[in-house]
């Protein structure tokens, strides 16, 4: 049976957010950690619409040892 982890990230994207690249590259640098974005959970402010607060939630597998 699998066993996984939890990583719950709270990130911020604006209209002035790090381009697509960038996003990409710190994604990738999740990835070489083993982590897998499984979801991007909207956590917008209705009073504030420059910026739009993301929780990004990752897993991995628990490898035994």
């Amino acid at each position: 049976m699998d066993v996984w982890e939890y990583l719950v990230e709270n990130w911020t994207l604006s209209v002035q957010s790090s381009s697509r690249g960038e996003f990409e590259a710190e994604l990738n640098e999740y990835g070489k950690d083993g982590w897998e974005l499984v979801s991007i959970v909207p956590q917008s402010n209705p009073n504030d619409f420059s910026s739009n607060r993301n929780q990004l939630v990752f897993k991995r597998r628990v490898v035994p040892e």
